[in-house]
Parts: structure tokens; C-alpha cells; sequence
């Protein structure tokens, strides 16, 4: 779905903004930036994706924004050192996003980084793996495990997977 995200065309808060996103942000200041359009968990991974840029910057003496296709290029090929196609690709995304947001030239579409990442999505292919699904053989063994429990601790994590299982809930729920 398309975030309906207001562009910053005020040069003065155009200025504060860039300022402001040059350092290390809080998952609010990304809020505010994007118009509250993003659940908590986007905005904690989009603000970890930004500070993470801006410190490789910070180390190569570069300025994150506007930042130079040259700058993301080389950020995209150290990350994918240690992390995964699609990790990549969302900080792409978050980047761009805030050049865009900003109407700054965005470096996520210059040809050098689609062709890094590109490269990546062949390099890395097949490093995605689905996480196995809780099932009712996982759910039984948890409570031959915790059933016993004089805790009340353990009692009550039991009654929540059991509560969680049979809603179909997700851990954030």
C-alpha cells in the first residue's frame, strides 16, 4: 500500500531536516519525518537502517545527505559482507526514502547501486530461509516441559502460548 507521506518543500525545513538526519536519529524524529504512516516495528527498522548509514559515513568522512551514489554503493557492498539480500535491499529502501521525503537526488536510483545490489540479489541467491512455523508438536512439547513448573512464571508463559496457538497470534500480539 502507498504511504500517503507529505515532501518537505520548505528550504528552511528542508535545511532542519538534513541537519537534524546527518547524526544519529530516534525512531520518533523518524516519525515525524514520515507523517506517522509507519508501524513501531518499520520505524525501528528504518531508523536502525538510517543510523547504520550514517555511522559508515560518519567513518568514511562522507555526508549522508544528499548522499553520493558512490557513498551508498560502497555501504550496500560492506553490509552484504554480513547480511542478507533482503536486509539490503530494505536499506535501500530507507534510503531512498529519506532522500525522497526530502527531495534530495536519491541514491538508491542511480545505476551503480541498482547494479551492486542487482549483483547481490545473484551472489546471494537462495540465502533466504522461511522461519518454521509453531506448530501443535512445538506447543505439546512446551507443555510437557512447563506443565510441571512449580513457578508461576512458567504456569503463565503456558496459558500465553496456549492463548497465542489457538488465537493464531503473533508474538507482538
Amino acid at each position: 500500500m502507498q504511504k500517503k507521506i507529505r515532501l518537505i518543500t520548505s528550504e528552511v525545513e528542508k535545511s532542519q531536516y538534513v541537519n537534524q538526519f546527518s547524526k544519529e536519529i530516534s525512531v520518533e524524529q523518524m516519525d515525524v519525518l514520515t507523517d506517522g504512516q509507519y508501524s513501531r516495528n518499520s520505524l525501528l527498522a528504518m531508523t536502525k537502517d538510517w543510523n547504520l548509514f550514517v555511522e559508515f559515513c560518519q567513518k568514511k568522512s562522507v555526508r549522508p545527505l544528499p548522499a553520493a551514489a558512490t557513498a551508498m554503493r560502497l555501504f550496500v557492498e560492506k553490509e552484504s559482507a554480513s547480511r542478507k539480500y533482503a536486509t539490503i535491499k530494505r536499506y535501500a529502501v530507507t534510503i531512498g526514502l529519506i532522500h525522497r521525503i526530502l527531495q534530495l537526488l536519491d541514491p538508491s536510483a542511480s545505476s551503480s547501486v541498482k547494479i551492486a545490489i542487482s549483483k547481490l540479489r545473484l551472489d546471494k541467491a537462495g540465502d533466504a530461509k522461511a522461519t518454521d512455523a509453531f506448530e501443535k508438536v512445538h506447543l505439546e512439547q512446551l507443555t510437557k516441559l512447563l506443565s510441571g513448573s512449580v513457578h508461576p512464571r512458567d504456569i503463565r508463559n503456558l496459558a500465553i502460548y496456549h492463548l497465542m496457538f489457538e488465537c493464531l497470534l503473533k508474538r507482538g500480539e
